[in-house]
């Protein structure tokens, strides 16, 4: 079996003009895809989507100019069934009193499905709710998900529970350029779901000093309290936390400590890249593969010691410890009397 290549996706215009060649030169298909380190059936499927009838030959043929052709006006036409509704207004005014009158005891999908059995024409249940969106916005306190746009059960979609919680951009500038001690990163390390135990870690962005803390549950009430204890003999000025739902009593902390808290944008942990790098050290010490709930308070405890007195090239071969408090520590204890 031919092994496909999977990094290439789309066939591009110059791999149709090789096609083209190889097809008049009477070359097998899977030759062809032999040569362009593509499956056969990918060649195949292009092949009978892209050809035209020919009169003279009284079969198909593959061209490579029709072949884009071909190709640009399904593009056009993709995703775009919702104009169908737009050009019938007698389906479109009819769909519009059900979903007017009957939006208390029927959703979209129902009117839809009961629709087909009787009227002479029905849609989707999606291209209602695409037409909705696009032409008849004031029509969405009618459906199910009030003003909310409809998406497929099979798409997977995370909702934020941080809608109020102002993103990343919003930011103090000072605490992009880490002039300042006090501005905060917020993050979990997740164990197997099997696992009850968690760590919260803050890591502070000018500094890189760590705070480490184990929660018997990943809950908002845990995570709350224990970011409280963390924090409220330390130097804040802001918080920076993901999008996850554990952090959603972050509004009382930010009104017990009167401090703001920001968010990440979904699927961007790179914007808190302190943190997750820090997160990395942390694995140095307690391996994913071994169980948390061998490791008690006073590791914890050295492990945070340890990696706030590592010195870090970022901070000129300086500590955490150093940077956060404005110490310095001798760590040569030598005398002139012990050199060689």
């Amino acid at each position: 079996m031919q092994k496909q290549n999977k990094t290439k996706k789309h066939i591009t215009q110059e791999e149709r003009i090789e096609i083209w060649i190889w097809l008049r030169e009477w070359e097998s298909i899977r030759w062809i895809g032999r040569k362009m380190n593509r499956c056969h059936t990918v060649i195949s499927r292009e092949i009978k989507r892209n050809s035209i009838w020919c009169s003279k030959t009284w079969w198909t043929i593959y061209k490579r100019e029709k072949a884009e052709m071909l190709r640009l006006q399904r593009r056009e036409k993709a995703n775009k069934k919702h104009i169908i509704l737009l050009n019938d207004f007698g389906l479109q005014r009819y769909l519009e009193s059900l979903l007017k009158h009957k939006w208390k005891e029927r959703w979209v999908d129902e009117i839809v499905w009961r629709l087909r059995s009787h009227w002479y024409k029905s849609v989707a249940t999606s291209t209602l709710y695409r037409f909705i969106h696009v032409y008849k916005p004031k029509r969405k306190k009618y459906l199910r998900f009030g003003k909310h746009w409809y998406k497929k059960r099979w798409m997977k979609s995370k909702r934020t529970v941080l809608v109020w919680v102002p993103l990343i951009d919003k930011r103090d500038p000072s605490v992009e350029n880490r002039s300042t001690i006090g501005h905060w990163e917020a993050d979990m390390i997740v164990w197997p779901k099997t696992e009850k135990w968690w760590f919260i870690t803050l890591v502070e962005r000018k500094s890189r000093y760590t705070l480490i803390t184990k929660v018997p549950r990943a809950t908002k009430d845990y995570v709350y309290s224990s970011m409280y204890t963390m924090l409220h003999d330390q130097k804040k000025s802001s918080i920076t936390s993901d999008n996850w739902s554990e952090f959603a009593r972050l509004a009382f902390l930010w009104k017990k400590l009167s401090i703001p808290v920001y968010r990440c944008h979904p699927y961007s942990s790179r914007q808190k890249g302190s943190n997750e790098k820090t997160n990395g050290f942390i694995r140095w010490f307690c391996p994913k593969w071994l169980s948390l709930q061998q490791y008690d308070d006073n590791y914890i405890n050295y492990v945070q010691h340890t990696l706030n007195h590592k010195p870090r090239k970022i901070l000129g071969y300086k500590t955490p410890y150093e940077i956060y408090h404005g110490v310095n520590i001798s760590y040569l204890y030598t005398r002139c009397s012990d050199t060689l």
